[in-house]
C-alpha cells in the first residue's frame, strides 16, 4: 500500500506536543528528531488504531532526504524494511509517520542481546540487503549501522532510514566513517560494497558487543580485536547463551571478509547472497536452545 499523504491537522491529530517527553531515544539523525504518537479511531483515512513512530524534520533544507525516503519506502516492501505509513509537508517542517518498532534501535540493546536475539536480527538484516540488492537497478541502503535497525517487540529486525539510499552507481552517496569504504567516500557513487562494509562492521559489534563512537580508527580497532583477541571474537555473553564456537568464528570470518585493508582497491568483497546463505545455516539445536532457556531463566532471576 502506498503512504498516505497527510496535512497539519492530521500530525497534530496524531501528535499534539513535540516535546522530550514524547521524544524516542536521545539521538537524532541528520534529519532530524523521532517522537512517538498514535493514530487514533475513526480517522479520515480509516487507517487501524495504532502507535506511530513519526520523524520531524529540523527544517525545509533537508527536500533531498525526504523524497528519497518516500520515493524508496513506496517501492521496497519487505518484512525486515521499515512501513512508511504516510507523510506530510508544512510551511516549516517535513513529517515521516512510520509503524512503531516498540524496542528502539539495535545500537540500545546490543550488550543485551542473546545469541537467539543476535541470530534473529542478523537473518532479517541480511534478509533486508539481499531483497534491495537483488532489487532491479540494485538498490544501496548507503547508511547501515545499529542505530538504524529497529526492533520490533519480538526483536524482529526493520531496516529504517532511507534517506541516503540509491541506485548503484548513483552520485550522492555519502557514507558514514567507520561503516563505508574510506576510498569511496570521495567518490560519491552509491556501490553494494558499502551496505556489506557496514554489515561486517555492524556484525563485529553484535558478536564483541562493543559500540564505540566513531572515530579514525574505528574499523581498524574491531579487526583488530577479532584478529588479535581471538577470545574477544564472540562476547561470553553470546557463548553462554548458546553460540557455538563454530559458528562465532564463521560469522567472524566473513564479516572481515566484507572489511577490506583500506589500499586494496581489487578486493574480492563478501556479497549479500553469501551472507544470506551463511545466516541461514545457522540454526539453534536442540542443547543449545536449552542453553538459551537457561540463561533466559538466570537472567530474569538476576533482574528480579
Amino acid at each position: 500500500m502506498a503512504p498516505f499523504t497527510f496535512n497539519e491537522d492530521d500530525i497534530t491529530s496524531f501528535l499534539s506536543n513535540f516535546n522530550e517527553d514524547n521524544r524516542l531515544g536521545t539521538r537524532f539523525s541528520s534529519f532530524g528528531h523521532v517522537y512517538k504518537g498514535y493514530i487514533p479511531k475513526n480517522n479520515r483515512f480509516s487507517l487501524l488504531e495504532q502507535p506511530v513512530a513519526i520523524k520531524r524534520s529540523f527544517d525545509l533544507t533537508l527536500e533531498e532526504q525526504f523524497k528519497a525516503e518516500i520515493e524508496w519506502l513506496t517501492k521496497l516492501e519487505h518484512p525486515n524494511i521499515i512501513r512508511l505509513i504516510g507523510h506530510c509537508q508544512t510551511n516549516t517542517n517535513y513529517f515521516l509517520v512510520y509503524e512503531l518498532a516498540e524496542m528502539g534501535s539495535v545500537e540500545k540493546h546490543l550488550k543485551e542481546l542473546s545469541w537467539e536475539q543476535t541470530l534473529k536480527i542478523l537473518k532479517g538484516v541480511v534478509a533486508a540487503i539481499d531483497y534491495m540488492h537483488t532489487f532491479p537497478g540494485h538498490v544501496v541502503h548507503g547508511d547501515i549501522k545499529p542505530g538504524n535497525i529497529l526492533l520490533a517487540a519480538d526483536y524482529e529486525p526493520k531496516l529504517g532510514d532511507f534517506g541516503c539510499t540509491r541506485l548503484e552507481g548513483e552520485e550522492g552517496f555519502e557514507g558514514v566513517e567507520g561503516y563505508c569504504i574510506s576510498s569511496q567516500r570521495d567518490k560519491k557513487n552509491a556501490k553494494r560494497e558499502n551496505d556489506i562494509y557496514a554489515l561486517g562492521t555492524t556484525t563485529l559489534q553484535l558478536l564483541m558487543k562493543q559500540n564505540h563512537m566513531v572515530n579514525v580508527g574505528f574499523n581498524r580497532e574491531h579487526i583488530k580485536l577479532a584478529v588479535e583477541e581471538h577470545a574477544l571474537a564472540v562476547s561470553p555473553r553470546l557463548k553462554w547463551s548458546g553460540c557455538k564456537k563454530k559458528h562465532g568464528e564463521r560469522l567472524k570470518e566473513l564479516a572481515l571478509k566484507s572489511l577490506p585493508a583500506m589500499h586494496r582497491a581489487d578486493y574480492e568483497f563478501a556479497t549479500s547472497g553469501e551472507w544470506s546463505l551463511l545466516v541461514n545455516s545457522l540454526n539453534m539445536d536442540t542443547f543449545n536452545k536449552f542453553k538459551a532457556l537457561l540463561f533466559k531463566k538466570i537472567t530474569k532471576h538476576g533482574h528480579n
